[in-house]
């Protein structure tokens, strides 16, 4: 790169790794803090916590990686035309390539960064997470009950919780467990608290009932003083005792899950979107970058009235990736939708590309203009200059 260009580049990539470390951090420390009541209860739910938050910021970083180059790259290019720097390259005839060069090299960075993390770190990322909530299922369960409002522990499982003590005990435990169709089973308790043993964790009721209704709609209500509530069950019977997802998954077995998996039994289509997501995402910083460059990669007057760039990139980086949603969503049950997944990102790009030559030629043409009335207004002036000095000999004279 010229030395331009390096200078574009450093400035550029100084913000996108400032954004990106400044966002993720804070991603890091919301997900802490949700969880700060843990640290009254065991050590062992505290590093628990500490490593779900860390095998968790893959994923935000790859979310996160995408928006903090469009506002590097923002940032960067209104700084420089706030210096008048876009108005003399301009001028000096140099074309959008030292804009567009430093932009789509810091953007092939972020591709190369986000396919790594979507295909290798993200997925053992999503996979250490489970493990370690499969490993510390007890610990884990009084950290994420929350005073006051329902938890859903798996699906047709809720637990609500009165009041959280000191000690890890819980107060007010109400248990709806409609997981078996042939019984509906209600436990409420006033007293309860977990407790480990070596092959288990338990959770034990103290003074309370359990009502249980059958499929007749008859209810019977048993009143005990003690209950123990097996947290074993809990865990998914997956054969290795954890339930993994598509997006938990390596990147060869999205590509080709073996027939007897259980989702993709159920909807092979979950699996054909997740594998054309990570065959796409790494397009996603460059469509972003070409967008930038397009928005404000080319001096604007200071007085000239228009919204900032900076906003007017968040918001179509915003609609695209809602976009990518949508189709992500309906692809699933159609193929027909999953070719959007490809031909979305293609299309952007090249209109990324239409709008940088566009843009850079309407530029061009405005400077062009400028020059010529330039060289009028020179030879006006170098006319009337003339005459004046003809004048005064005549008048010498």
């Amino acid at each position: 790169m010229k030395t331009i260009e390096r200078y574009i580049f450093r400035r550029a990539f100084f913000l996108f790794i400032s954004n990106l470390a400044a966002v993720s951090a804070i991603v890091w420390i919301s997900q802490a803090l949700g969880r700060v009541n843990v640290i009254s209860d065991s050590s062992g739910s505290v590093i628990a916590f500490l490593k779900i938050a860390t095998f968790s910021m893959p994923v935000s970083v790859l979310e996160v990686t995408s928006f903090a180059l469009v506002i590097g790259l923002a940032q960067t290019f209104a700084a420089m035309n706030s210096d008048s720097e876009l108005a003399v390259l301009n001028a000096a005839g140099a074309g959008p390539r030292p804009v567009l060069k430093p932009a789509l090299v810091l953007a092939l960075i972020a591709a190369v960064s986000v396919f790594a993390l979507d295909t290798t770190i993200s997925p053992a990322g999503w996979r250490a997470t489970r493990q370690v909530i499969s490993d510390s299922r007890g610990d884990l369960l009084t950290a994420v009950i929350q005073e006051g409002g329902f938890t859903r522990l798996e699906p047709n499982l809720f637990m609500q919780v009165a009041e959280r003590a000191a000690g890890g005990e819980l107060r007010g435990i109400f248990v709806a467990d409609q997981r078996d169709p042939k019984a509906e089973l209600i436990h409420y308790a006033r007293f309860g608290s977990v407790v480990k043993t070596d092959t288990s964790s338990i959770l034990v009721l103290r003074d309370g009932e359990v009502h249980r209704r059958a499929p007749n709609g008859d209810v019977s209500v048993v009143r005990f003083t003690t209950y123990a509530f097996n947290m074993e069950s809990l865990k998914a019977d997956t054969g290795k005792g954890i339930a993994y997802l598509p997006k938990d998954r390596p990147l060869e077995f999205v590509l080709n899950p073996p027939p007897d998996d259980p989702i993709f039994k159920r909807n092979p289509g979950i699996y054909r979107t997740e594998a054309n997501r990570r065959l796409t995402s790494w397009t996603t910083p460059i469509v972003f970058a070409l967008m930038v460059v397009a928005l404000a990669g080319n001096p604007v007057s200071h007085r000239t009235g228009r919204i900032p760039p900076l906003l007017t990139a968040l918001m179509i980086a915003l609609a695209y990736r809602w976009s990518l949603f949508a189709l992500e969503d309906i692809s699933k049950n159609s193929i027909v939708y999953a070719a959007g997944q490809y031909l979305l990102p293609l299309a952007a790009i090249v209109l990324g590309i239409v709008a940088v030559i566009r843009n850079s030629r309407l530029v061009g043409k405005a400077g062009g203009e400028n020059a010529t009335l330039e060289k009028i207004a020179g030879r006006l002036s170098g006319a009337f200059m003339a005459i004046r000095r003809r004048l005064a000999r005549a008048t010498n004279a």
